[in-house]
């Protein structure tokens, strides 16, 4: 048997702390991007929203981040590469594939990615309807 602390608490009472932080640091980041509409690194701003709200089960408010994310700084590659694969392993994981082919095309051209062979068997999940 493994023991697992979390088992004899509550979730959100030992979570209590770091979800008070999450909503924290995305009022934060709201007033920046608000107070600072043109600051270049916004799409940054957006980006760590989005995975602190997929981390944090906010699922719903994570597609709009991300896309935001690429719009805010389309030069900005790394981010805008980072927000692809968000938006396609998000959909994926929502099993909206339809959506997530998409973006998994965007994010298979880099091929030099570590990540590449993962993203390529769930395109692969996608296109042929099997697992591998």
């Amino acid at each position: 048997m493994i023991f697992c602390f979390v088992d004899f608490i509550e979730k959100d009472k030992f979570f209590k702390s770091s979800t008070e932080q999450f909503k924290v640091t995305e009022e934060y980041g709201v007033t920046v991007i608000k107070k600072y509409p043109d600051y270049k690194k916004n799409n940054q701003i957006f980006y760590a929203m989005a995975i602190n709200s997929r981390d944090f089960d906010e699922s719903k408010r994570t597609d709009n981040f991300l896309r935001k994310a690429i719009e805010a700084n389309p030069k900005d590659l790394e981010t805008v590469y980072n927000s692809k694969v968000g938006l396609a392993e998000f959909y994926y994981n929502n099993k909206k594939y339809s959506e997530a082919i998409g973006f998994y095309q965007d994010v298979l051209k880099n091929t030099s990615n570590e990540w590449y062979a993962k993203h390529l068997y769930n395109s692969a999940i996608i296109v042929t309807g099997k697992q591998i």
